[in-house]
């Protein structure tokens, strides 16, 4: 089991802008339609942040990869923390909204750096790694007793992660998966280098 915190994660403000028009939200109303005003309240936000995550690999026949055939799998929790919840909830209408969006892209954007490590540990072993499957955020909706089990089995409590009726608190936590792969031998393809041919005699230009 592996645990690491407070460790860096990337602030992609044009993201959180991309997401944000995606919703319909007036950025220049809220006086954040400015790219630079906008990474300053994502990085603001990052700020109280306190990024955590405990995964592990799994190499036994558990159910999920007996069913889809996989050498190995990567399981883990992901949590931003209580800091940015609390920030936000002092926030209201579409500031409220844009913090809820700029968590959601701090989320994915952290779980590429966990990706990241556990392909290394995975590489060494001769595996590569699929992509990344997301089994409770806090925009999906996940039985009570289906994410108490996923908690329990990964020690979440080691980075001050619970279920409480349901729901992921800190709020900002996601439970991932990422599937093993055997690595694939790509055959390399040898093409005969063919010299140039020109018509007419020696010298001669074409």
């Amino acid at each position: 089991m592996r645990k690491i915190r407070k460790f860096k994660i990337p602030v992609y403000a044009h993201e959180v802008q991309r997401k944000a028009r995606k919703e319909k939200i007036d950025l220049f109303a809220i006086g954040l339609a400015a790219p630079e005003h906008l990474r300053e309240f994502a990085s603001s936000l990052f700020h109280d942040c306190e990024p955590a995550t405990v995964f592990d690999h799994a190499r036994e026949e558990l159910p999920e990869m007996k069913e889809r055939a996989l050498p190995g799998l990567t399981r883990g929790v992901l949590t931003l923390g209580t800091g940015l919840e609390t920030k936000a909830a002092g926030m209201q209408g579409d500031n409220a909204r844009l913090a809820e969006i700029a968590a959601g892209v701090f989320l994915e954007t952290g779980l590429k750096v966990v990706a990241e490590l556990a392909a290394q540990e995975a590489g060494n072993e001769g595996f590569d790694l699929g992509d990344p499957e997301i089994t409770a955020a806090p925009w999906l909706e996940t039985p009570a007793d289906a994410l108490a089990g996923l908690l329990g089995t990964l020690d979440a409590s080691k980075i001050g992660v619970t279920a409480d009726g349901g729901a992921l608190v800190p709020r900002h936590t996601l439970v991932f998966s990422i599937p093993w792969l055997n690595r694939k031998k790509k055959e390399k393809e040898k093409k005969a280098v063919k010299p140039p041919q020109f018509e007419g005699k020696p010298g001669d230009k074409k």
